[in-house]
């Protein structure tokens, strides 16, 4: 697909958040768009998924194959690309809220262009591993430490889903955070469930017997007690 006169923003993927008004919105359809952003991982679990775009703190876009014949083609580019900065030419499908990320379509491997950067300090590793490479196990969890409210985020009752990804090392412990799906970075509840991941402790990925650093992500929901 061609990008003629293509626009490229972050806020037509965002539906209203509690730490700022109503961003205008494109509506959903057919119109062509480009967004850049840095792929967090790739995807296997979708029939038509292909990665997660992280396109800036707290707004990541689910990306996915409307051409079902190249999706396996879609997501080998997208773990080779793993952590770097890339531009898709699509369109958008849904915008983010607190209960889902943005879905942004894409045709074909032609729509992603690399843009070079490299990888962030603390996720420029080799041997990254994610959910899904072939032969790995999954970490598992030995220490899950709950994420704390902030004096504010009580007070405005903010209650949601944090989405964070870590990087969980070989000695089992979280190297790397970066926040996928934000719900308040205002009141502070974002950067508490940050720091709440970063003392996670986990039985390490797993690769032919060996351990290996993987990326996982990780839903926090925060409720108030009643």
């Amino acid at each position: 697909m061609r990008c003629a006169g293509c626009v490229s923003t972050l806020l037509t993927l965002v539906a209203s958040m509690v730490w700022a008004q109503p961003p205008p919105l494109v509506t959903p359809g057919e119109t062509l768009q480009r967004i850049c952003g840095r792929v967090a991982e790739p995807q296997c679990d979708a029939s038509t998924g292909v990665m997660t775009l992280l396109v800036e703190k707290g707004v990541s876009v689910d990306v996915e194959s409307t051409s079902p014949g190249d999706v396996t083609a879609m997501r080998l580019l997208a773990g080779s690309l793993l952590f770097e900065q890339v531009c898709l030419t699509g369109h958008v499908v849904k915008v983010q809220t607190h209960d889902h990320l943005a879905q942004f379509a894409i045709a074909s491997t032609a729509d992603v262009s690399s843009q070079g950067h490299a990888r962030p300090k603390g996720l420029d590793a080799p041997g990254i591993s994610t959910p899904c490479d072939a032969g790995v196990q999954l970490p598992t969890v030995r220490l899950q430490v709950p994420p704390n409210y902030t004096g504010d985020a009580l007070g405005a009752k903010i209650q949601g889903v944090v989405l964070v990804q870590a990087l969980v090392g070989v000695d089992g412990r979280v190297k790397a955070v970066q926040l996928l799906r934000s719900l308040d970075s205002r009141l502070g509840l974002d950067e508490q469930a940050l720091l709440a991941v970063q003392r996670w402790r986990f039985n390490p990925a797993t690769k032919a017997g060996t351990p290996v650093p993987m990326v996982v992500s990780i839903a926090l929901t925060l409720t108030l007690k009643r």
